[in-house]
């Protein structure tokens, strides 16, 4: 099946990774072989994908393709490379999410009209 890419990011180590719009998120190892990473989100797109300074660490945001169905996405942390996921989201504001960043133990998420939020790494 085909997807729509969002976003993406190569960690250390050279692994990169792919946000779509269907909200998944593959992993690829730098052949042409992709498989997919997420837990089964529930439908939200990928729209934004940070890459940590350690291999293996990357965080990404995720929006609701209809806002107004009640799926609104989130933030979430990886530091196996995809294999396990920490939702973040839990000061996050519902509003959506533009961009990821990770930086010095902190995520900031930049958000559409919610402003920036930031917070430490568990």
């Amino acid at each position: 099946d085909s997807e729509v890419v969002l976003s993406l990011a190569v960690l250390p180590g050279g692994a990169a990774y792919a946000g779509t719009e269907s909200g998944r998120v593959y992993r690829s190892a730098g052949d042409d072989a992709w498989e997919r990473v997420d837990p089964g989100w529930p439908a939200a797109m990928v729209t934004a994908i940070a890459a940590g300074p350690d291999k293996g660490t990357l965080c990404v945001g995720r929006n609701a393709a209809d806002w107004h169905a009640g799926v609104h996405g989130g933030v979430h942390l990886s530091t196996d490379g995809g294999d396990t996921w920490q939702d973040l989201s839990a000061d996050l504001s519902n509003t959506q999410v533009r961009r990821v960043l990770l930086d010095d133990g902190h995520v900031y998420v930049a958000t559409y009209g919610g402003g920036v939020f930031s917070r430490s790494l568990p």
